[in-house]
């Protein structure tokens, strides 16, 4: 009996051996990968490969993230972990320009190509349409779960939403998603809607995958007409991928890379005619302002918020008080080489949010007790006050508390402190004194 049991046992062990010689021999191995950063169709050194996706449906968005704004970012909890390159995350980061994020939280507005390999600064970044996009006034960043656990699809649509520079009320819209599905961490893009009279169907936007941490990137477009109406992408994660990828420690999700700051718009503009050797040079800009369709007045004023020595150059652009979306505020300072750099900029407020319309130069002082000049503001439209101050860090416009109509002044407090009295203010008419305290304005009792 035992001697029957023999071979049989020695069969069975050659059995397992050898299967598990075959799959020690078709281990994934470097050659098995593509590059580190290549293009579509791939696959690049992580595994991932690209091809279409038209079988995939596309999924609006449901839930409003309320991201009314240009250049800003907010951060979504996923509903599932997901894995990326390697890491798996529970929260992404989404941008009103067109790209998720992982461990980054980037708005950046120009987009770059990854063709020579992931752009700094960017982080881990999904982006179905990395372009200059504005939701200020049009447009919707939103999301929605589809289906159940453990085939959950997680999609984040950018919805009707303007290129920067087109005027509101046009039908220049372009929307597009990201899907990532559950388990499989797959990757769909859709497009419904992308083509515009100018610089549609791509032409200004990045198309991709990377992962700046690990020097990966997978690139299907950049500046060029790659993408149609009713199209999709389809990126697929690897059954096998490069056990090499992936982060033992997930970056910190929040912390923001500090880039320097580009300028846009009529700021962008601003920079490129400043000449320091022409005085007259702003008053020439601001008939120029006003010549133009639509007309923007402006005004500016000089002071040193940075405390070096040499004086900075605010500005402030608005039109009439219905044009709220041409209101633009810059920061600029002039360095000894005789360039200029862009310190900080603010468009318009958009919609749900309470913003100036229009900022008149009061006075400057030290409110916040930094020992660096602070710039107060006045909006006649609204009656309120703003502070321009980098209190906390970085240069913010900061709105004081109450309406009033009177003019304000600054005192002195008895501890040394500058507080801020204005008069006629609402809601009885009275006078009201306000002290910067713990990184906001507080009421002092009369």
């Amino acid at each position: 009996m035992l001697s029957r049991i023999r071979p049989i046992l020695l069969i069975s062990l050659v059995i397992v051996l050898l299967v598990a010689l075959f799959f020690w021999l078709r281990r994934p191995t470097l050659a098995d990968y593509g590059p580190a950063v290549t293009l579509c169709p791939g696959p690049d050194r992580y595994g991932y490969t690209c091809a279409s996706a038209d079988g995939f449906a596309y999924i609006p968005g449901q839930t409003d993230t309320f991201l009314y704004a240009d250049d800003a970012v907010i951060t979504l909890d996923l509903p599932f972990p997901f894995t990326f390159y390697g890491t798996t995350y529970t929260q992404v980061t989404a941008s009103s320009n067109g790209n998720l994020q992982f461990g980054s939280q980037n708005p950046a507005f120009f987009n770059r190509c990854m063709d020579n390999g992931p752009i700094p600064g960017m982080g881990d970044m999904i982006a179905p349409y990395w372009d200059d996009l504005d939701l200020a006034f049009e447009g919707y960043l939103k999301t929605a779960v589809h289906g159940t656990a453990p085939n959950r699809i997680f999609i984040v649509a950018w919805e009707e939403i303007p290129r920067y520079g087109v005027e509101a009320g046009s039908d220049q819209h372009i929307t597009f998603s990201v899907q990532l599905f559950e388990g499989s961490n797959d990757i769909v893009f859709h497009y419904p809607d992308v083509t515009l009279l100018r610089n549609g169907n791509g032409r200004s936007a990045t198309i991709g995958l990377q992962s700046e941490n690990q020097g990966l990137a997978l690139q299907y477009g950049c500046n060029q007409p790659v993408v149609a109406d009713a199209s999709a992408i389809l990126f697929l994660h690897p059954e096998r991928p490069n056990a090499e990828i992936g982060q033992a420690v997930v970056i910190e999700q929040g912390a923001i890379d500090t880039q320097p700051l580009a300028a846009k718009g009529i700021t962008a503009d601003l920079l490129t005619q400043l000449d320091p050797r022409q005085p007259d040079q702003l008053v020439r800009l601001q008939r120029h302002w006003l010549q133009q369709t639509p007309s923007r007045q402006s005004e500016w004023g000089w002071l040193d918020m940075t405390g070096n020595g040499r004086n900075e150059l605010f500005v402030s652009w608005y039109g009439r008080s219905t044009q709220t979306h041409l209101t633009h505020l810059a920061l600029i300072a002039p360095d000894e080489a005789g360039s200029h750099q862009l310190l900080w900029q603010q468009g318009a407020s958009g919609r749900g949010t309470d913003g100036p319309a229009r900022l008149n130069i009061v006075t400057e002082a030290d409110l916040t007790h930094d020992n660096h000049l602070d710039l107060l503001l006045y909006d006649p439209d609204s009656q309120s006050h703003w502070l321009l101050t980098q209190a906390t860090g970085q240069f913010d416009l900061h709105p004081l508390p109450a309406q009033c109509t009177s003019a304000a002044r600054i005192v002195e407090l008895r501890d040394g402190r500058s507080a801020l009295v204005r008069g006629s203010c609402e809601p009885d008419n009275g006078r009201v004194t306000h002290v910067w305290t713990d990184g906001h304005f507080v009421q002092m009792k009369e």
